[in-house]
């Protein structure tokens, strides 16, 4: 179930990421929006997972971005 949760949780920051990087420059609230989403898979990793997990999530998601 673990590896189930962290499995939605990276998915979940490929597609911040994703959204990020297909969403035209000029939107600037879209991108605002999407950077904010992004902490929530990371403070979900850290509650869920640990530091370990939270500091993983963190560095996938400065890769997505």
């Amino acid at each position: 179930m673990r590896k189930i949760l962290f499995a939605i949780l990276i998915l979940v920051v490929v597609g911040i990421g994703l959204l990020h990087v297909f969403t035209p420059g000029y939107m600037i609230f879209y991108h605002d929006m999407f950077r904010r989403l992004s902490y929530f898979p990371i403070v979900l990793g850290a509650i869920w997972f640990g530091v370990w997990g939270g500091l993983l999530l963190a560095v996938m998601s400065s890769i997505a971005f």
